[in-house]
């Protein structure tokens, strides 16, 4: 005679199905987002006991992924980044661990046949200004893609830079290098307005300014064709001082561990983070690991609560990432 299973052991084996469903489900909606063929990677930590300074984590997009489309500049709000895919004509954005979010398209000028960005900075958490070098003018776009420019930055003003290089944004002001007059036109974040001029009467002058970034003792400026890092008065203009070490050809500069920043020299194929007196202390191309090699850095961000710096190159079409850090100077 065959046996019944009684009312409550149906209902238990009837849960236990429904939960190991839920469980299933689950599991497989993390790996969705997870795995790293969703475009996620996971970047290695130092090894335990290693007393290295640098470390090559790896570089994206890879695999079957398309490579980005000459990719300029980067910033970053800490969470996303930020990726100025120039002959692409929009800005990428990216998780920290190398999934693509989204693509913000930068409108074209009147008349013109494509928009060209080469340098990004975040303003807050919805705007981030753009450089548009096929029409030489800089746009504040919305974080969140929407398609029309919230402000041409100087259209109205007094001055408008005539061949912007190169942007920085602190204290509501928003700074563009201006290869024209060779000298850095300061605007309001708000309203786009025309603010001061500076470095103009430098002796010598600016020549090309790949990069900038503002720090404790002034406005750091990459002045790539005379190879060197100007540091100016935010205020007057007046030169603070020079950094002390020389480079090839200067471009993107960001923020480092503590006081120290990262400049990335093009034509030295390096990055090197640089001490507060301007000394060269780690270095990129220090790395004997060729998959470590950069062909075309343009620009990088670092990533301080993770100890990351993440670096364009434009010949690649990725982004190079290194864990860095550094022995405390005596």
């Amino acid at each position: 005679m065959p046996l019944k299973m009684s009312d409550s052991a149906t209902r238990r084996a009837f849960l236990i199905a429904l939960a190991v469903l839920v469980a299933l489900g689950s599991a497989a909606l993390l790996l969705w987002v997870f795995w790293p063929s969703a475009g996620g990677m996971v970047f290695p930590e130092f090894p335990e006991g290693s007393t290295d300074e640098i470390m090559y984590a790896g570089r994206f997009p890879t695999g079957d992924d398309e490579a980005l489309q000459k990719p300029m500049g980067i910033c970053s709000d800490g969470k996303r980044l930020y990726v100025a895919e120039s002959d692409a004509g929009r800005i990428a954005v990216f998780t920290l661990d190398a999934r693509r979010l989204d693509d913000i398209e930068v409108p074209q000028a009147s008349g013109a046949t494509h928009a060209y960005p080469t340098s990004v900075a975040l303003m807050d958490d919805d705007r981030i200004a753009v450089i548009d070098s096929a029409s030489s003018r800089v746009l504040v776009l919305s974080t969140r893609g929407n398609s029309e420019p919230l402000m041409v930055v100087g259209e109205d003003a007094a001055q408008t830079p005539a061949q912007p290089t190169a942007l920085a944004f602190a204290g509501g002001e928003l700074y563009v290098a201006d290869g024209a007059t060779h000298a850095i036109l300061v605007f309001s974040a708000e309203d786009g307005s025309y603010l001061r001029t500076l470095g103009q009467s430098l002796s010598p002058s600016l020549t090309y300014v790949g990069g900038m970034l503002m720090a404790e003792d002034g406005l750091h400026v990459a002045d790539s064709n005379a190879g060197r890092v100007v540091i100016l008065n935010p205020a007057t203009g007046m030169q603070v001082r020079v950094l002390t070490d020389s480079f090839a050809l200067p471009r993107g500069i960001t923020a480092g561990i503590d006081s120290e920043e990262f400049v990335v020299d093009t034509f030295g194929r390096d990055v090197s983070a640089v001490t507060a007196e301007g000394i060269k202390r780690v270095r990129v191309a220090d790395l004997q690991d060729e998959l470590a090699a950069l062909y075309s850095p343009r620009d990088a961000c670092w990533i301080d609560a993770d100890g990351r710096l993440y670096v364009t190159d434009a010949d690649l079409g990725q982004i190079a990432v290194y864990n860095v850090r550094l022995p405390v100077v005596d």
